[in-house]
């Protein structure tokens, strides 16, 4: 499923999506799209969880140029626990995770997520 611009952002800031994107520079051996589970949603987040287990760090400044200008989108990749830029043009939503109550997410969280390996996180994120 392809969202506008407009529409990503709001999917984002109130939950969480798996999304495969194509990637910025190819990666050797590695295939050229990238699958992430993002987010913006603050309640998520900015929790006292999400703080703690994503470990979530509000961002101190923007980034040094406009993600807009290049048809990005800066999202919060649960994976890696960082903030990414993700090309709009360029992503598919694949599936909204449960995240209305904030509670289903982390149930989602520590049934699935939470017992995947280093191993088994970098596959999902090559697929």
């Amino acid at each position: 499923m392809n969202l506008s611009p407009g529409g990503l952002s709001q999917l984002l800031n109130s939950g969480v999506a798996e999304i495969k994107f194509v990637r910025k520079r190819p990666v050797r051996n590695r295939p050229a799209t990238r699958r992430m589970l993002a987010t913006l949603c603050s309640p998520i987040l900015d929790s006292e969880l999400g703080r703690d287990i994503l470990n979530f760090k509000p961002p101190t400044s923007s980034p040094s140029y406009n993600a807009s200008n290049y048809n990005l989108l800066v999202v919060y990749d649960i994976f890696m626990q960082d903030w990414r830029a993700v090309p709009l043009d360029k992503t598919e939503v694949i599936r909204v995770l449960p995240s209305e109550p904030v509670e289903a997410f982390w149930e989602y969280f520590f049934e699935t997520i939470a017992k995947m390996s280093a191993t088994q996180k970098a596959a999902f994120m090559d697929q």
